[in-house]
């Protein structure tokens, strides 16, 4: 049995692109086996409202089985007629006299946001909304009108779709926007250009009575109800019909609504009050509720209400983790992002205080807080974000370090004066610092030609770092002065002292601990190539000056090459949450001195960054033509900048065009997707077996290669005994011959 296992472990790891296949097919009898149960990512459940002849609206959170009244009479004096809902949330009522009222929060207030839309040219019929948030309207003089800013203006795009044929009695969406509307008459209607025109696609669709209401669900099935309580559905937009449940309430009242949630269980409300549930694309019908407002009045529309239950995502742009700052003032960018809301609710937090709070924070953009007079010192931010359904969530917290003070220094002890003349070959300068966050000191000589030498250190020991000695140095007259720069980049430099010397070369001795300058490796951040000082004293400026002597690497060019790296990535839209933390984790090594670890982490940038861009590439040529779940796979392993996962996966792919030929087959049959599941199991399980079967059966390649190699072995080791056996010969020679010598020398000393 362990054999076998063994067997069956090594045989899947050699066939991926099987183990691919059987997955997708048990993936697709997974959803199919837990089809009532799903919902669209991010959202947990839908939500059911209701308004009745009262304008009140009540609300369902468990699938119609209770309800409670959220609002009580939500503002209009005249009866409600239908009722809309946008991708953000928002909730629209027409009422008997054309005005629209809008709500934001999920129906529990409402504004009027528009009157009297279509100058009293008769009572709006029905409202629905198209995947672009545009609202259309149709009323009984078969106009159409259009909204394209929510609800508030509003544009006749048709004066009588029907040519003076009977009035309008539902009105449908599709998710590609195509607009149905059925009519008194039972024909069925069809817009494609936003209302403009329309084309009759059905003479009167099968039923023999007025239709009600009409819904569509997310594959872009069409569903009616009729004032007998039938339900006919049409699954090839709307040319044909079919009858697939007769008086799906017993006769206890006219279904006034059908509505379909983000599952596609259909819902159904009548003038009993009753609420019906089918989980079976309408076939078959289920009383949930049987007096949904208490003895209310009758129900007039109903909506699903899709419920988000995803926290937003917060990226945090700027300013880096461990950023140093000479400015008390400062800009912190984010970016939040939902996978519903429009705007969200944003704040900033300083060392866990709230600071300044935006509640208009567009999704999926950048944002800036503009902080001033932060203290100097260390802190900490982060971001909070909210969104219209109350989920929240909150940022990591980066460090940043404010540091307005410029560093004092001065000469110190053992510095010659200023204008001094000497008969030697050295020049020795010392100074003293006050700095909470020095980062370098930099050490300038020159002569009246040229910059004899730039030295610098890092000055993570401040007492062996202040001091140096130049030596060797000819017969001439010399500038120096000396810069400090701390963590912010606050610069200040000494007063230029002038020297005269005479004899010999140029060299440098560091008093103390030498192994934190650039002389040894070391790095400067942005220092002038001669000294830098606003008092009269300084070195004149000579455009000719060159550099003799620079001992110094400059590593920020990998901090510089990093950056590029990360910027080409955002550019084309590469996730770089990855590459910015080892940036970040780069530049504090930088700060640090630790200069092997700043190469291996810029070279970890570089390779993410390739790896990126090759993931990017792959998923462009599958995107469309391999099946959508699993290309939702290789997408989400890109997002998350799993590169190598990705690349794989895209790879993989590539190479399944057969799954792609085989799901279409199947659809043009008619055949269900859990059938053809099962088959395509059972295809890869046999191409296992016949494979692993002819491997059994058919002599390896590799006999040929063992072979050779175990011909190799025996030789090599033939060689090296032989070897063995000449050492050992030798070996034996060389000790007979020096017993020989030794016995030759004790008789020469005993003679």
């Amino acid at each position: 049995m362990e054999t076998n296992l063994r067997m069956v472990k090594r045989m899947l790891k050699s066939n991926k692109m099987q183990i691919l296949f059987i997955s997708f097919a048990l993936l697709l009898i997974i959803v199919q086996i837990n089809e009532a149960n799903a919902s669209l990512p991010g959202f947990g459940r839908s939500d059911l409202l209701v308004v009745d002849v009262d304008e009140n609206i009540f609300r369902s959170v468990d699938n119609g089985t209770s309800w409670n009244k959220i609002n009580n009479s939500y503002g209009s004096t005249l009866n409600s007629v239908s009722m809309t809902i946008n991708n953000s949330n928002d909730l629209f009522i027409a009422n008997n006299a054309e005005d629209i009222f809008r709500s934001i929060d999920l129906g529990i207030t409402w504004t009027l946001i528009a009157s009297n839309i279509n100058g009293a040219n008769g009572d709006i019929v029905s409202i629905a909304t198209d995947s672009n948030n545009a609202i259309y309207a149709v009323d009984l003089n078969r106009d159409v009108w259009r909204s394209a800013d929510s609800g508030i203006s509003w544009t006749l795009v048709n004066s009588s779709f029907n040519i003076a044929g009977s009035n309008a009695a539902a009105m449908a969406i599709n998710k590609t926007n195509s607009i149905f509307i059925v009519d008194n008459d039972e024909n069925v209607w069809i817009s494609n250009n936003n209302g403009t025109s329309w084309n009759k696609i059905n003479n009167s669709y099968g039923s023999s009575v007025n239709s009600v209401s009409m819904t569509v669900n997310s594959s872009n099935g069409l569903f009616i109800v009729n004032n007998a309580e039938d339900v006919f559905t049409s699954s090839n937009g709307g040319v044909t019909w079919t009858k697939i449940a007769s008086n799906i309430n017993g006769g206890s009242g006219d279904v006034v609504s059908i509505v379909v949630d983000v599952n596609d269980v259909l819902y159904g409300v009548d003038l009993a009050d009753d609420v019906w549930i089918s989980t079976n694309s309408g076939v078959n019908w289920t009383a949930v509720n049987t007096d949904f407002n208490g003895a209310g009045g009758n129900p007039i529309s109903m909506i699903t209400v899709k419920v988000d239950t995803q926290s937003p995502l917060i990226s945090l742009n700027s300013p880096l983790d461990f950023f140093n700052s000479s400015s008390s003032s400062l800009n912190f960018s984010f970016t939040a992002t939902d996978n519903f809301a429009t705007s969200l609710n944003c704040s900033i937090y300083l060392d866990s205080v709230l600071n300044t709070t935006n509640t208009t924070v567009i999704n999926g953009t950048a944002t800036t807080f503009y902080i001033i007079n932060i203290n100097d010192g260390t802190h900490l931010w982060n971001i909070s974000c909210l969104d219209k359904n109350s989920n929240s969530n909150t940022s990591s917290s980066r460090n940043l370090t404010i540091d307005t003070i410029f560093p004092l220094i001065d000469y110190g002890a053992s510095t010659e004066a200023n204008n001094s003349q000497f008969d030697r070959t050295n020049i020795f300068v010392n100074v003293s610092i006050i700095e909470i966050n020095p980062r370098n000191i930099t050490f300038y000589l020159f002569n009246s030609t040229s910059a004899v030498n730039i030295t610098t250190f890092y000055l993570s020991n401040l007492i062996n770092n202040t001091k140096i000695n130049f030596t060797n140095l000819s017969k001439a007259t010399y500038y120096y002065n000396v810069t400090i720069t701390d963590i912010a980049n606050n610069i200040n430099t000494t007063m230029t002292r002038t020297i005269t010397l005479e004899t010999a070369q140029s060299q440098v001795s560091n008093f103390g601990n030498s192994g934190g300058g650039s002389s040894g490796g070391g790095n400067k951040l942005d220092i002038p190539e001669k000294p830098v000082n606003n008092t009269p004293n300084s070195i004149p400026e000579n455009k000719n000056i060159s550099l003799v002597n620079k001992t110094e690497f400059d590593y920020a060019v990998y901090i510089h090459n990093a950056e590029k790296d990360i910027e080409d990535m955002k550019k084309a839209g590469i996730p770089s949450d990855k590459t910015i933390r080892l940036l970040e984790e780069a530049k504090i090594a930088y700060n640090q001195n630790e200069f092997n670890t700043l190469v291996s982490l810029t070279g970890q940038i570089k390779e993410l960054r390739n790896k990126g861009f090759l993931a990017l590439e792959l998923i462009n040529k599958i995107s469309g033509k391999k099946p959508g779940v699993l290309t939702a796979f290789v997408v989400k392993d890109f997002i998350n900048s799993d590169f190598d996962k990705a690349i794989e996966g895209a790879n993989n792919l590539d190479n399944l065009n057969g799954i792609a030929l085989f799901l279409e087959t199947i659809k043009s049959t008619g055949m269900s997707i859990l059938v053809s599941s099962y088959i395509m199991l059972l295809i890869a399980l046999i191409i296992i077996m016949r494979k692993n079967i002819s491997r059994i059966n058919q002599p390896t390649n590799n006999k040929k290669l063992i072979s050779t190699l175990i011909r190799k072995e025996h030789k090599l080791e033939s060689e090296l005994r032989t070897t063995k056996r000449k050492y050992k010969e030798t070996i034996k020679q060389r000790t007979s011959q020096i017993r020989y010598i030794k016995s030759r020398i004790k008789k020469l000393k005993s003679n």
